[in-house]
């Protein structure tokens, strides 16, 4: 009966201390889910804040493109009017240009050729 008795309070013993341990591994595991947590919260705030100042440098150098671009095409189109302006000077100017090239010519071979009767004869 000693020995039952010895026995049943040795296994209360063993059974107190694994409750125990238990208890403080559930303590420890509590603290380290309320520190993984934190932790992750912490990192979450830090990767939504590189990720708003990633956010707004993109933003910033679409809008320099942008402004970039319409540039070039305000320049490509200014360049564009002007050459077509010139193209069209120029054939505007055509007509008036043969005429006064044709009188120019008999002014000047009247000038350098003039009629003689040497000629004619």
């Amino acid at each position: 009966m000693d020995s039952l008795v010895s026995i049943s309070d040795s296994q209360n013993q063993r059974s107190e201390r694994l409750n125990n341990e238990i208890t403080d591994l559930t303590d420890l595991h509590q603290l380290e889910m309320s520190s993984l947590k934190t932790d992750l919260r912490k990192l979450e705030e830090k990767l939504l804040y590189n990720l708003n100042e990633y956010w707004a440098e993109i933003i910033e150098r679409l809008d320099k493109l942008d402004t970039r671009t319409t540039k070039v095409e305000q320049t490509q189109a200014h360049a564009f009017d002007t050459e077509e302006n010139t193209h069209r000077l120029i054939m505007e100017a055509g007509p008036t240009l043969y005429p006064l090239c044709g009188s120019c010519r008999s002014n000047l071979s009247s000038r350098l050729f003039p009629r003689s009767t040497f000629f004619l004869s």
